[in-house]
């Protein structure tokens, strides 16, 4: 693992990431974004990167990585209000880790081929309140429905799928 890390993105996940590495003992030298602000909540920018004096760079831009075996370094250019790069602007960040944010995404790549009705291009299945979706013995749950960081919930929506469909298959010679 590198020891100088720069992060491209500021949800909750990249804080409290930008957080984890700085305790590790990795030297995180800044958060970047796009945005002015950070994505993520106020609490996580407050807890994980002032508290940790971890950099933020709003409104910045990644237009080139140096490195070939492994990263050397960035550059970071500011952007206008536009997102256009501002010329004759930016600056060389040294690092060996670079970290991009991403937005997650349901994986649903399984069921593109069925006819179970999603929730827009970029969700995942639609399902009523015992996680079943409308092709009959397909249950979805989890990330799979939308990505989310917190497993409580998730367990209790496998724990209510497992039951609706221990329930149809013990209901139907279909199953058997």
């Amino acid at each position: 693992m590198g020891k100088e890390v720069v992060i491209f993105g500021s949800s909750n996940l990249a804080m409290l990431t930008a957080r984890r590495l700085r305790i590790e003992g990795a030297n995180v030298k800044t958060v970047l974004d796009r945005n002015i602000k950070p994505l993520g909540e106020e609490k996580y920018y407050k807890e994980c990167l002032e508290d940790f004096k971890i950099p933020f760079k709003g409104g910045n831009y990644i237009v080139n990585i140096r490195g070939k075996e492994r990263v050397e370094g960035v550059t970071v250019v500011p952007i206008d209000e536009d997102r256009a790069h501002l010329e004759n602007a930016g600056e060389v960040i040294n690092c060996d880790t670079l970290l991009i944010d991403v937005k997650l995404l349901p994986e649903t790549s399984l069921i593109k081929n069925t006819n179970i009705e999603l929730k827009g291009m970029l969700q995942g299945p639609v399902v009523d309140n015992n996680m079943n979706t409308k092709v009959r013995g397909i249950f979805a749950c989890g990330n799979l429905l939308n990505v989310r960081y917190n497993t409580d919930s998730i367990v209790e929506e496998a724990r209510i799928a497992g039951k609706f469909a221990a329930e149809v298959a013990m209901l139907s010679e279909d199953f058997i």
